[in-house]
């Protein structure tokens, strides 16, 4: 006898099912692709530097055109540096040193992946940076080939891939507890502020963390949904009769 049958995941078990097979290498190449942007200095400085013309940025950037802090640089790099560090720990505080490892290689594909179309994004665009549309960055800043990497912002899109995906893994482990729309709230908030300091910094334009929030929430949706549900075989027993069942793992 064959029989279909869905069972409730175990509140207790990880969040997320696994293909090692398939996730590792996914994880490992778009992690290659996230990591081309250290070869951004190799580029070519932007195409109307030392200094573009302002009046060519459309009127929605216009106002962020010649922006540059080094203080909110800090703070745009140190947020997503947290952004990134605290699933880690959110995660193996609510459940365990074991499970926590595979919902992390879950939640860790979902910022890859942002990153990894953020650079492909960027080295096809070309876009320069706001701080190439004023004279406060240093010459130098201005003349290296990472000044045209503006669009999209991969630091917005990976934080808020991560709180996405956090914010998923969580209510799934605890469907009925107010914390992980807690966690969801505090992680909008972190990844905007990241997004913010993009923008007050010179690095982004809005127009680049708008498209670089959208990715990373599609993604930090997208990935945790391709890890809902796990299709195994099974024996079953129904009544008097015996025989192997096809065993769908439902999640919350």
């Amino acid at each position: 006898m064959t029989a279909f049958a869905a069972t409730p995941t175990s509140a207790s078990a990880q969040a997320h099912r696994m293909v090692p097979e398939i996730d590792i290498p996914v994880l490992a190449l778009t992690g290659v692709v996230a990591f081309g942007w250290i070869l951004g200095d190799e580029l070519a400085p932007p195409h109307c530097a030392p200094e573009c013309d302002r009046s060519t940025v459309n009127g929605l950037d216009r106002g962020a055109a010649g922006n540059w802090s080094g203080g909110w640089s800090t703070v745009g790099d140190v947020g997503v540096a947290t952004m990134l560090g605290v699933p880690a720990i959110v995660l193996l505080a609510a459940e365990g040193p074991v499970p926590m490892l595979s919902d992390a290689v879950v939640i860790g594909q979902a910022v890859a992946l942002s990153q990894a179309l953020a650079v492909i994004s960027n080295m096809s665009t070309r876009r320069p940076r706001p701080f190439v549309y004023g004279t406060d960055a240093p010459l130098d800043e201005r003349m290296r080939g990472r000044a045209s990497l503006s669009f999209f912002s991969g630091h917005t899109a990976a934080s808020f891939a991560a709180a996405v995906a956090t914010w998923r893994t969580l209510l799934r482990l605890h469907p009925r507890s107010p914390w992980p729309w807690v966690a969801l709230g505090v992680g909008l908030v972190g990844a905007s502020v990241v997004g913010m300091a993009r923008v007050l910094g010179g690095h982004h334009f809005p127009t680049d963390v708008m498209a670089g929030a959208l990715t990373g929430m599609a993604m930090g949706w997208l990935i945790p949904e391709l890890h809902g549900e796990r299709v195994r075989i099974a024996p079953l027993v129904v009544g008097p009769s015996r025989g192997v069942g096809v065993v769908l793992d439902v999640q919350p």
